[in-house]
């Protein structure tokens, strides 16, 4: 048997009027409804939308208590950590602001937490779907919104490098040299899920205490490259995580043009490099593999902009930019990295595009 849990939706926004208002409506329209939603806005007009969403919770959802607040520091990982000091509940859903909950997604994550009376499950990831979730009339604006094709025209060139360079292998370093090995509780085989290694933040959910544990890393600013694998390997290595096979969303990917292409790569080579630093065991064995790492994806992604007619290059380019930064990163201590990768950041955030 299981026993009650609440569960709050914590949510860190960026410039998302046109979808925010949907995500939270859709977490608040759940079969099991959530205590609380705790929204960290980074965005200048953050009053505006405060004032509209304040209106229709006061009319539509009273019995849900909002939370809105100014984000302290423009970046996902200090504004979810602003956001998990706020919250109250069990069970903190930590999902993008485009992430959009099917009716029953909440109910399904929830049973897994309430039927694990032992807590051995530390997190519970949805299933992800590019199928939009139903709408009601107020959401018909929503409809015009069609999530993202994530599987392009597949070539032969494509094929060609799928196959051979397997470029959907995970691109991201356990800092133990290995995942953590759990076995699911025999009392939990019933239920209906996997166990992962780590999740994606568009759809992760964490015991509160389980989070408040590790936090997520406050070294990243503003794009918030492998924070989610981060945290959630680290919460990992103190039990399970799992998929709620039943449990589904929506994530849009919507891209809000913050960022270059270039500066992506660069981040997504770089941020993993910070935080094997801060948390890895044999730094000597995943600083070399990491590398390593960065060479194959350099080179897959030259052929793969190739192959997508995007002579720029701007992915390669910011990887190999990335390696050659890569010395400054590991000869410096935890503090000293602190400081230096929050200038190097800043910098190429005042960047013009590449």
């Amino acid at each position: 048997m299981g026993y009650p849990l609440t569960w709050a939706l914590v949510i860190a926004t960026y410039m998302r009027p046109h979808i925010l208002p949907t995500c939270l409506r859709l977490a608040a329209k759940q079969t099991s409804p959530p205590t609380e939603i705790i929204v960290v806005d980074g965005s200048p007009d953050w009053q505006e939308m405060h004032a509209k969403i304040k209106k229709e919770f006061s009319e539509s959802f009273p019995d849900i208590k909002l939370i809105y607040e100014k984000a302290i520091k423009l970046s996902s990982s200090w504004q979810r950590n602003q956001g998990i000091k706020l919250a109250t509940t069990d069970v903190l859903f930590l999902i993008d602001d485009d992430s959009l909950m099917y009716p029953n997604c909440a109910e399904e994550i929830m049973k897994v937490y309430s039927a694990d009376i032992n807590k051995d499950i530390l997190g519970v990831s949805s299933m992800e779907t590019e199928e939009l979730p139903e709408f009601d009339k107020i959401d018909s604006g929503a409809n015009l919104l069609k999530p993202p094709s994530h599987h392009p025209k597949q070539t032969l060139l494509r094929r060609f490098v799928k196959k051979i360079l397997h470029t959907r292998s995970v691109e991201f370093l356990p800092y133990d040299g290995d995942y953590p090995k759990h076995i699911l509780p025999k009392h939990l085989e019933s239920l209906n899920i996997g166990i992962i290694p780590y999740m994606t933040g568009s759809r992760m959910t964490l015991r509160k205490e389980a989070v408040e544990k590790e936090m997520f890393t406050e070294v990243i600013k503003r794009y918030g490259a492998a924070e989610d694998q981060d945290l959630s390997y680290r919460v990992s290595r103190h039990g399970l995580i799992v998929n709620a096979i039943d449990a589904y969303l929506c994530h849009l990917e919507i891209s809000g043009g913050r960022l270059t292409t270039f500066q992506v790569a660069i981040l997504e080579a770089l941020t993993p490099a910070v935080l094997q630093q801060f948390y890895s065991n044999d730094l000597a064995f995943v600083n070399k593999k990491w590398r390593s790492m960065l060479w194959k994806r350099c080179f897959i992604r030259v052929i793969k902009n190739l192959s997508e007619r995007k002579f720029s290059l701007s992915e390669p380019r910011g990887i190999l930019y990335a390696i050659f930064k890569l010395p400054e990163i590991h000869k410096r201590s935890g503090e000293e990295l602190m400081n230096w990768y929050g200038e190097f950041q800043s910098n190429l955030f005042d960047k013009k595009s590449s």
